[in-house]
């Protein structure tokens, strides 16, 4: 295999980025290469030598960003190299460390997940101070602990374990942090103590924060990184490599900057219809986008996604997309999708049509609790 590198022409900031070592913060908005070059780092890491045991972790939130950086590594980075390289979400890494370690916290010696629709319904009632008073005594008294206490839970064992924290960074020499801006207080304090034994590279978007609705997440994220760490930075500004013809980037972050104009081009459409021909506009607008988005890619087997502002206007969409319309002598056929679901009321629903259909065992009261906490 040729060296990856080689595939790319390189600025003197990515070459400069690539040879030093120490915490770097890399700026840059969507496609600007953030994760390539990140991905080139780790294997340059792991070229010059790693100890036995040692891996190169690439931390991001959710499961398709990790399965997307997944997809990156496997074309970028030889079989060999990619064995000592480690791509998992927080909530992974949060959770081996209490699996791990957590009976050093809780009274009990094993720990087990509360799941989130669980978790839902344990909360609702309780005001956040009850529901904080909730957690802790599941946590200790029970030795359960929900997602939501994953972080900061692991962040305290790493923080007041001095030898846990050098294992772990021995461990992971290189951490690299994919949308570092919507790093929450917990997991940047779990990172910050890391960052006293390992390297940490923050790959980072100020003009995108994705959970920024979650608590704890700061617009001042970034700049706290920098004051704290003193990294190395690299800004690579607006740049698009990923579709650096289109305006759609653009067209998104003018839509989250009020002051920014609507960059209105040649991929980025606006059409209107009366109201009354909602559904017809819906399905003709996804027609054209499907068929624009197979040409350009030049694959058939492709997907789009249509995005809505609340769960009404999606069922309106998904009813457009079924159903057959007759429109101006032509026949516009039913459009399979997938419809993004609240699983939490799918779950609740499902538990209470398997109370109701039970053969009655206990008073309906205690059966209907019964069911919604087992």
């Amino acid at each position: 295999m040729c060296d990856p590198e080689d595939r790319f022409k390189l600025c003197a900031q990515r070459k400069t980025f690539l040879a030093e070592g120490g915490h770097q913060l890399v700026l840059g908005g969507p496609g600007s290469g953030k994760t390539t070059i990140g991905l080139l780092k780790a294997r340059r890491t792991v070229l010059a030598g790693l100890k036995h045991g040692q891996s190169v972790l690439f931390l991001s939130f959710s499961n398709a960003a990790t399965k997307r950086i997944m997809s990156g590594a496997a074309d970028l980075i030889e079989a060999e190299v990619e064995q000592h390289l480690e791509i998992k979400t927080y909530h992974s890494l949060a959770w081996e460390i209490l699996r791990a370690h957590g009976y050093l916290l809780s009274g009990k010696r094993l720990l087990t997940i509360v799941p989130s629709q669980d978790a839902d319904i344990l909360k609702a009632g309780l005001s956040n101070d009850e529901w904080a008073a909730e957690q802790e005594r599941l946590f200790q008294d029970e030795g359960q602990v929900t997602y939501d206490q994953f972080a900061p839970r692991a962040a305290e064992i790493i923080r007041r374990s001095p030898q846990l924290r050098d294992l772990y960074a021995d461990s992971y020499p290189l951490i690299l942090v994919d949308e570092f801006q919507d790093t929450d207080e917990d997991q940047w304090g779990l990172l910050r103590s890391l960052a006293e034994k390992s390297e940490v590279i923050a790959l980072g978007d100020e003009g995108q924060r994705i959970y920024d609705w979650r608590p704890g997440v700061s617009p001042y994220r970034l700049d706290q990184y920098k004051e704290e760490l003193a990294p190395g930075v690299f800004d690579f500004g607006t740049e698009n490599n990923r579709s650096p013809t289109t305006d759609i980037s653009n067209f998104g972050r003018a839509l989250l900057d009020p002051e920014e104009e609507l960059p209105w081009g040649d991929d980025v459409k606006k059409l209107t219809y009366p109201r009354q021909f909602l559904s017809v506009a819906i399905k003709s607008g996804a027609r054209m986008a499907l068929g624009n988005a197979r040409d350009r890619s030049g694959n058939t087997n492709i997907s789009i996604a249509v995005a809505a502002r609340g769960k009404l206007l999606v069922r309106l969409i998904s009813d457009a997309l079924d159903n057959v319309h007759n429109w101006r002598g032509k026949v516009l056929g039913s459009i399979p999708h997938d419809v993004l679901i609240d699983q939490t009321q799918v779950m609740l629903a499902a538990r209470v049509t398997a109370f109701l259909l039970e053969a009655p065992t206990m008073s309906p009261q205690d059966g209907l609790a019964h069911a919604l906490i087992r």
